[in-house]
């Protein structure tokens, strides 16, 4: 069980990074905000913070969860690009996240079934 301070540390570094994409995107520049949200140094501190100290078998198995998420991604980000000016933010928001989580769980299970 992680201490008090580690846990603390790993909040206030992905909190850094989240306030500091908000407010790039506020003041200076949304698109350049959004390159940001998804450059791999976000997937970098989730990565040390997450397996640094555990074993090779976790730390694939977090990489191949990765993949899975990237998978949902790259559906999820066209489906909100296109619909967010079809129908809203919010409704566009979770019809996305909706769709993250089928394809997902989808690739998920897929993943399982080729596992050797």
């Amino acid at each position: 069980m992680p201490n008090f301070s580690e846990i603390a540390i790993r909040f206030f570094v992905g909190g850094s990074i989240i306030v500091g994409v908000w407010l790039l995107a506020k003041f200076v520049n949304p698109k350049i905000a959004g390159i940001i949200a998804v450059l791999p140094t976000t997937f970098l501190v989730a990565y040390i913070f997450s397996v640094a100290n555990e074993s090779v078998s976790i730390t694939n198995k977090f990489l191949v969860g990765s993949g899975i998420g990237l998978i949902a991604w790259l559906v999820f980000l066209p489906t909100l690009y296109f619909l967010n000016l079809k129908i809203g933010f919010w409704s566009a928001l979770a019809i996305g996240y909706f769709i993250f989580v089928v394809v997902a769980f989808s690739a998920n299970f897929l993943h399982f079934k080729i596992d050797f």
